[in-house]
């Protein structure tokens, strides 16, 4: 039997300049659906992506070094592929959720400059499999970057 499987883009929260974390971010969480066993995980993916990238602002931080990040976490075998997954929704939801700055240029945006613009956009792909969280992101769209 094949699943119905609906994607959509994120969408995006107005621009949070001073967030509360990790409470502010464990809120956004839940509100994702995400279980709360779940949210230190997610944290976790959020401070690894900043200590992989030693010396540079985090709001500078974007789709491009998100992709370098998943794709070290690929290549170094230690995480499947569910992981890498999880730690994609997790770094989405920090940025485009918590902190309100878009990963991808909308077209309805003109605010986002051509240098922070991705090649593709990132998706969450919504399944109807009882065994997984209501809401994963789509690994293939960012895979083939």
């Amino acid at each position: 039997m094949r699943q119905h499987v609906q994607k959509r883009l994120i969408s995006v929260s107005p621009y949070n300049q001073n967030p509360l974390w990790p409470d502010g971010y464990f809120d956004v969480l839940q509100d994702a659906g995400v279980h709360e066993d779940s949210f230190l995980i997610y944290a976790n993916c959020v401070r690894d992506l900043f200590k992989n990238n030693p010396g540079k602002a985090r709001l500078s931080l974007g789709a491009n070094e998100i992709r370098a990040y998943l794709q070290q976490l690929e290549n170094s075998g230690a995480v499947e592929v569910a992981g890498r997954l999880q730690a994609r929704e997790a770094l989405i939801l920090y940025y485009e959720k918590f902190r309100g700055i878009p990963l991808v240029k909308r077209q309805h945006d003109d605010t986002v400059t051509k240098k922070n613009e991705p090649s593709e956009n990132l998706r969450i792909v919504s399944q109807s499999n009882p065994h997984t969280p209501s809401h994963h992101l789509d690994w293939t769209a960012l895979k083939t970057a």
